[in-house]
């Protein structure tokens, strides 16, 4: 009579949802070395908690097959569980001696894949601009998609850039994981955002302009300006700086000197935050 036992072979790591962060590839198997090493051919292959992952393709990803040769404990599902952390896809893998019959080895395969996303909210941020954050976010975010640390930090490094994109270099996002208790395995996200004060521009400076002055070059930057007044625009728009410099080589264009380009620039910050922006011209012939 063969008695049926469940034996652990390795144990994953089992990780809650608000511990993903925590998750790596190189954290090893558990082995137990008490029992002695035994060679078994194994006799079929099962799958649970597979609920959107393929159970065929999650056998072929492990590297166990109908047939082989396999030893327990033993490399073989040592190497079958690394494969299977390598997809990203879980926060629990095992797999397990379900029962023996002779020389014949039954494993089972238990995985808890990764929750859900069905929704996502902003926090500290205006509802003008929620449409433009759901463009950010929309390229790394998909509904019934898995929620990876991955995931959270491209979305979440979407929005700084957003901001920064609008002279909030300051801006920080964190992420908040809830759990959606209308679903089963399912989340949401909230992100959490703390834009800054926009950071103004202290001065601008030109290093090589020999022929025109610094403050005629400055005039020529339409929409990246220095702080003179208290209530003067002097934030930076990287976009609009983009176009100024374009707006200075088609300026040196227009005297004469059809050769000028800019050789590179410098942004620094002097030891109150504010901006110092530093052009190097080459004005050509």
């Amino acid at each position: 009579m063969i008695r049926k036992q469940t034996f652990l072979i390795i144990a994953g790591l089992l990780l809650n949802f608000g511990a993903f962060a925590q998750i790596t590839d190189s954290l090893p198997p558990v082995f137990d070395y008490s029992t002695p090493v035994q060679e078994y051919e194994i006799g079929g292959i099962s799958v649970v908690g597979a609920k959107y992952s393929d159970a065929n393709a999650l056998r072929t990803v492990a590297g166990l097959r109908v047939g082989e040769k396999i030893r327990i404990p033993g490399p073989e599902t040592a190497a079958a569980i690394k494969n299977l952390w390598k997809l990203k896809l879980f926060t629990d893998v095992q797999i397990v001696k379900e029962r023996t019959a002779g020389d014949l080895v039954f494993l089972q395969i238990r995985v808890q894949e990764r929750p859900r996303l069905t929704t996502h909210s902003f926090k500290g941020a205006k509802k003008t601009d929620h449409d433009d954050l759901n463009l950010e976010v929309n390229r790394f975010l998909v509904k019934g998609g898995i929620v990876t640390e991955n995931v959270k930090r491209s979305a979440a490094r979407a929005i700084e850039k957003y901001y920064i994109g609008k002279g909030y270099l300051d801006a920080k996002v964190k992420v908040e994981e809830i759990p959606d208790t209308k679903h089963i395995n399912a989340v949401k996200l909230a992100f959490n955002i703390h834009r800054g004060k926009r950071v103004r521009i202290k001065d601008i400076v030109f290093e090589g302009n020999e022929t025109v002055p610094a403050r005629k070059l400055r005039r020529k930057l339409e929409n990246t300006k220095r702080k003179r007044r208290i209530f003067a625009g002097s934030k930076l728009i990287y976009d609009d700086y983009e176009e100024d410099k374009q707006n200075l080589i088609h300026y040196y264009n227009t005297i004469g000197y059809r050769d000028a380009r800019i050789l590179g620039d410098e942004i620094t910050r002097d030891e109150k935050g504010n901006l110092i922006i530093k052009i190097k011209i080459e004005e050509g012939n």
